[in-house]
């Protein structure tokens, strides 16, 4: 198939790897909130088929977008998650004297 040419070893070709590839660039990020509690959001997660040894198979993260501080609740059941979700928003309350703003769950912005 070669018709008798040798395979040689080729060298590195540096040119046509870097032709291929390109570096993307992101914008940098503004922060849109002017406090904490202006905008705060969660997600309620499903582990594993698995419980973990109390039990749990569920977990529930709350995050302030300004400050980045975030609260892990951990729950056997997903029905657990607006009760500890009023006794979050009683917590904050009762420690910075401040009322959430604006909360976001599943794409839903709701208003306080």
């Amino acid at each position: 198939m070669l018709c008798g040419d040798k395979v040689k070893k080729l060298g590195f070709y540096e040119p046509c790897v870097f032709d291929k590839s390109y570096r993307a660039k992101f914008n940098k990020g503004k922060q849109r909130t002017k406090g904490s509690l202006d905008y705060v959001y969660d997600d309620l997660w499903r582990t594993s088929r698995i419980p973990s040894h109390s039990g749990a198979r569920y977990f529930m993260y709350v995050v302030d977008e300004y400050s980045g501080k975030l609260w892990i609740y951990i729950h056997r059941t997903k029905y657990e998650a607006f009760d500890n979700f009023k006794s979050w928003k009683t917590l904050v309350k009762n420690k910075s004297s401040m009322k959430v703003k604006r909360f976001r769950t599943d794409n839903c912005l709701e208003f306080f």
